[in-house]
């Protein structure tokens, strides 16, 4: 809030909704805010948090990587729906999304709610099915897999994690563990897995547990955490919809706006990093904004935060 600095005219794009955090404390400085949210749970709460703000809050249900169409057809609905109920010959329509933003704002963690939905499959705990979907799919970009592409066409659809496990073969499991996961012990952990062939979370973070027994450091984080965010990114596609969503919110944002993203590892960091370095967009601080020390001991969960923020010149 602090760079970004919002006036009453101002609007910002908030493309990850989540529980509305950000967007009360925008709220709160100044403005409006257009949010959204591939995952319906987070927006019925969004609202019941922000419901003081009103009519200046518009939500939608999307996944981010279609951030212009979302944005258009939602304005076009609510340019229809006006000129349906007003009088003959009225003038310009005014509606609650602008063509263009004054901020825009990714924040690519997902948020506690989603951590402990038993029924999402990403809380290590969870003995319900490994879906580890954040909601509504809608039209995702290619992955960066060919054999995920290639199971996508079999099946006629996206296939989650259990999808996943059943139908790649060992090696390419081990892939998708190391290339989006950055775990060295990705073969030993996909060859377990392809024995075992898990079906809730729980089950899989026991088998990763089991297959990592030897040679992991143990410390501050389940062994499983890696293969977790692995099998996470891979069904969400979040590498490939992050760097196509981008150069999108890049055409949304006016001149002298700000595009501000937080990411949670390394592997979106340097898709921020170098998407910033290669567009129009001008750095506002050269390096990434981190948590304090006492911002983490009050949320544990922002130490691996990183907050960038560019100018469109």
């Amino acid at each position: 809030m602090e760079i970004f600095q919002p006036e009453a005219t101002d609007v910002l794009l908030d493309a990850t909704l989540g529980l509305g955090g950000h967007t009360a404390a925008y709220l709160r400085a100044g403005g409006r805010v257009v949010g959204i949210d591939a995952d319906p749970k987070a927006i019925q709460l969004a609202q019941g948090n922000l419901a003081e703000f009103g009519e200046r809050v518009t939500y939608i249900e999307g996944n981010f990587t279609n951030l212009k169409e979302l944005t258009n057809n939602f304005r076009k609905k609510e340019q229809q729906k006006e000129l349906k109920n007003s009088l003959p010959g009225g003038g310009i329509v005014e509606t609650n999304i602008p063509s263009e933003f004054s901020h825009i704002l990714f924040d690519l963690g997902f948020n506690s709610s989603q951590i402990t939905d038993t029924d999402s499959g990403i809380s290590f705990s969870s003995q319900t099915s490994l879906n580890m979907r954040y909601g509504s799919v809608g039209s995702l970009p290619q992955s960066s897999v060919k054999s995920i592409n290639s199971l996508t066409q079999r099946l006629g659809s996206y296939p989650d994690v259990p999808e996943l496990i059943e139908h790649l073969r060992a090696e390419e499991i081990e892939e998708v563990i190391r290339l989006y996961g950055e775990e060295r012990h990705a073969r030993r952990i996909a060859e377990v897995i392809k024995g075992k062939l898990p079906k809730t979370s729980q089950e899989l973070s026991n088998v990763v547990s089991e297959a990592v027994s030897k040679g992991y450091e143990h410390g501050r984080i389940n062994p499983a955490t890696r293969t977790f965010q692995a099998f996470r990114i891979a069904v969400n596609r979040e590498m490939e919809v992050l760097a196509a969503a981008l150069p999108r919110a890049t055409e949304l944002l006016r001149d002298n706006g700000k595009l501000a993203v937080i990411s949670f590892h390394s592997l979106e960091d340097r898709i921020v990093k170098n998407f910033i370095r290669n567009s129009n967009l001008v750095p506002v601080n050269k390096k990434p904004i981190v948590a304090s020390d006492i911002e983490i001991k009050k949320n544990p969960r922002s130490r691996s935060a990183k907050l960038r923020i560019a100018t469109k010149s």
